[in-house]
């Protein structure tokens, strides 16, 4: 279930009790509604603690990334339900929707980083697929919380105009502790694995969405 004002996922459990059901998000606290757990009484913080795990690749994120990497969850949110993107992104068509070219870039940075975490899909999808593996995509939701912010942040930058970010973002990408390089379509495929860069290259090289 999405929000239909700012097309996000909403929570199915809350996350102080993790009980479903209970109405935890909405009880009336001095004349307000507030965001409280209604099993233990304690005040929910509804958008999620700081990450504590440093971003791969020496990545940062300031305002102007948070922007980006915003702009890019809103248009994916908006692209896996069919409507209008708000922004336009490297590679997207008509035929090649934004999810598809995050699934992309997703599986090639974990080819590149020799990562590939075992598949564990619900029974019920597999046997709805005649070859269930070939049906299979990787997406940033399946990978720890830091990796999916680096990649959806490595994607916001090389899906989108690469001279906003001209020596703004710098990277690591053999994790040197010597973030100098920044980051740019061009950088970004020079670092791929040799098998996947003429791929990668066939992304940055796209034109912008249509």
């Amino acid at each position: 279930m999405t929000c239909e004002r700012h097309r996000r996922v909403l929570e199915e459990a809350c996350p102080r009790c993790n009980k479903i059901g209970k109405g935890c998000l909405f009880l009336s606290d001095k004349g307000r509604v507030q965001p409280l757990c209604a099993v233990k009484g304690d005040k929910i913080n509804l958008w999620g603690d700081a990450l504590d795990d440093q971003l791969p690749w020496g990545l940062t994120i300031d305002r102007t990334i948070s922007r980006c990497v915003n702009a890019l969850s809103i248009d994916l949110c908006r692209s896996l339900v069919g409507q209008t993107l708000r922004a336009q992104w490297r590679g997207v068509s008509r035929e090649r929707r934004l999810t598809t070219i995050i699934e992309e870039l997703t599986l090639i940075t974990l080819i590149t980083i020799d990562y590939l975490p075992r598949p564990q899909p619900p029974l019920y999808w597999m046997l709805e697929q005649s070859d269930w593996k070939a049906a299979f995509h990787y997406t940033p939701a399946m990978l720890p919380t830091s990796l999916a912010t680096g990649i959806i942040m490595l994607a916001s930058v090389v899906l989108s105009d690469e001279q906003f970010f001209e020596e703004l973002v710098f990277w690591d990408p053999l994790e040197s502790q010597i973030p100098n390089e920044p980051l740019t379509p061009e950088t970004y495929v020079m670092w791929l694995h040799p098998k996947v860069r003429s791929w990668g290259r066939q992304i940055i090289s796209a034109p912008f969405g249509v």
